[in-house]
């Protein structure tokens, strides 16, 4: 273990520049749409949270979100065992699907730890 000296300014990661309340909760809500920021407000579910009414307003990064993506190129095995699908695990008893099928892996497709998407 290294030990590092670093000098630490004043933490600025809660200041906001934003005048408008109800854009401050929104964004601190990860762009929980308005209607719902409302509700919260109204039943008091979050202390000290302001009435909110800004029901038809709606922010730039929620409306790229909602944007359709392009579709990927689907690739098709034509093959047993072209291409294979995996997630991270272990031991694996028995050790070797491939020795025991005869059917040699082309293609090993990994998530990287996440989730297939």
């Amino acid at each position: 273990m290294f030990m590092l000296s670093m000098k630490t300014n004043e933490a600025k990661c809660l200041k906001t520049s934003i005048k408008d309340e109800a854009w401050c909760w929104h964004m601190r809500f990860w762009h929980l749409n308005f209607g719902a920021l409302k509700a919260l407000g109204d039943e008091k579910m979050v202390k000290r949270m302001p009435h909110i009414n800004h029901p038809n307003q709606s922010c730039e990064a929620c409306l790229l979100g909602k944007h359709a993506r392009r579709k990927e190129a689907e690739s098709r095995a034509n093959e047993p065992l072209q291409l294979v699908h995996i997630d991270v695990c272990g031991p694996i008893d028995p050790p070797s699907f491939e020795k025991e099928s005869g059917y040699v892996i082309k293609a090993l497709r990994s998530d990287r730890g996440g989730e297939f998407t």
